[in-house]
């Protein structure tokens, strides 16, 4: 069964995810790092703010991006979660 709201790719659509922050320290020097942390899926440069994420199987994929700024403690993080067929959908 679909989940309302879940982005819904084929298994061969890589699916591109930005990170926007704002409220950072001025003069910050950021960095990014992005991890699938459920799911088969492979992130084209993960420490880049803007990556693709291609799935290597059917079925869902969580992908986690956190960041720093290199001047507050500690790091913010957010969760996405995708949905990858195994054929196109129909019928949506």
């Amino acid at each position: 069964m679909m989940q309302p709201g879940l982005p819904v790719r084929t298994t061969s659509a890589p699916v591109a995810l930005s990170a926007v922050v704002t409220g950072a320290e001025h003069g910050a020097a950021p960095t990014y790092s992005w991890q699938v942390v459920g799911g088969s899926a492979t992130i084209d440069s993960p420490s880049a703010a803007t990556v693709n994420v291609t799935p290597t199987a059917v079925g869902p994929v969580v992908v986690r991006v956190t960041f720093d700024d290199g001047k507050c403690s500690g790091t913010v993080s957010a969760e996405h979660t995708l949905s990858f067929l195994g054929r196109a959908p129909t019928g949506l």
